[in-house]
């Protein structure tokens, strides 16, 4: 169990005993895998919750209707996420509906508006390529210098196209060229599993692939867990 590096407001949940349950008005989350003597609680009083979201991704365990209400009326969502990371399902406090906000986004696609947007998002997610390219792929030691150099010109290249794109169908053409790149760079870069992990996993899980499934080929299909994420 842990909160996310990244969204501190988020908590993780893992392992094949994971609980969530009420106890003297403290919500408690077990979790861990009691097997490997790795079990872990943490309880949570209602006057210092300071997490919106509870992230279940364990293949066992129960959750108590009491933890369902307590989490409710402190305005935490549930989430749970299959083995393969799709959503399950999500339990969502209600709350006060902005309407002005659901109309805006909903009449955005049809307007410049969604234009703005797309090249704003993909300027940035490109900039964060080239940016992990430059900085963290030399460390690590994935793809040679002439590879790398190349990769961040076609981003570059992607990203200059974008001030001259007019139709969504085009930005994710771009978007698509720039994912190619990157993830060609990539491929067949061992990933950090531990020696006892190797035994336990499938054998294509070893190394980062193309992110491709094999079937129908949409990257949802992913079969790996790096490009689950």
């Amino acid at each position: 169990m842990k909160v996310s590096d990244l969204v501190k407001s988020i908590l993780e949940v893992n392992g094949y005993d994971a609980r969530l349950y009420v106890e003297r008005g403290h919500l408690v989350v077990v979790d861990g895998f009691p097997a490997e003597g790795k079990s872990r609680e943490t309880r949570f009083p209602r006057g210092r919750c300071d997490i919106e979201r509870v992230l279940i991704r364990a293949p066992g365990g129960t959750v108590s209707m009491a933890a369902v209400d307590w989490c409710a009326r402190m305005g935490v969502t549930i989430s749970f996420v299959a083995s393969d990371s799709t959503l399950l399902n999500c339990m969502i406090p209600d709350a006060p509906h902005d309407g002005p906000i659901k109309r805006a986004q909903a009449v955005s696609a049809v307007t410049d508006d969604a234009l703005r947007l797309a090249r704003y998002l993909l300027s940035k997610k490109m900039d964060s390529q080239i940016h992990a390219i430059e900085k963290d792929f030399g460390k690590l030691a994935i793809g040679s210098v002439s590879a790398r150099n190349y990769a961040v010109a076609e981003i570059h290249s992607c990203k200059a196209s974008l001030a001259q794109t007019h139709t969504l169908v085009d930005f994710l053409a771009l978007e698509g060229r720039a994912a190619q790149v990157y993830w060609e760079l990539l491929a067949a870069t061992p990933l950090p599993w531990k020696d006892w992990s190797l035994k336990r996993i499938p054998r294509h899980w070893a190394a980062i692939s193309p992110r491709t499934s094999g079937r129908r080929e949409r990257v949802r299909d992913a079969l790996i867990p790096l490009t689950r994420s």
